[in-house]
């Protein structure tokens, strides 16, 4: 699995938009997997679709997604690798939080 916030490979054809702007496509993203699963389509192949369909400058992620989850079958260790590299390269918020212990929590 690779190191959090490590640099992904990209094309240079298509630039890296800013976090803002990547958050703006967000939705078209969301709508995009929606879709492809209410059209029947697992998870992992909506997925790749977003590399084919999706906004621009998104789509290298979601390529290497669909290359790793055919070359590999590890739906898991793909979409880790697609969590890291579309994380923020800052790493601001990046931190796993873990869930107390059931003796900590009250009902």
């Amino acid at each position: 699995m690779p190191a959090p916030c490590s640099a992904s490979v990209r094309s240079s054809a298509v630039p890296l938009p800013s976090l803002r702007e990547r958050g703006e496509l967000w939705p078209d993203v969301v709508d995009d997997l929606a879709s492809g699963v209410r059209a029947g389509l697992s998870l992992p192949e909506a997925l790749t679709r977003v590399g084919e369909r999706g906004p621009v400058p998104l789509r290298p992620d979601f390529i290497v997604f669909g290359a790793r989850y055919q070359r590999t079958g590890r739906f898991g260790d793909a979409l880790d690798e697609l969590k890291v590299a579309l994380a923020d390269p800052t790493c601001h918020g990046g931190r796993r939080t873990s869930t107390p212990p059931d003796r900590y929590v009250r009902a």
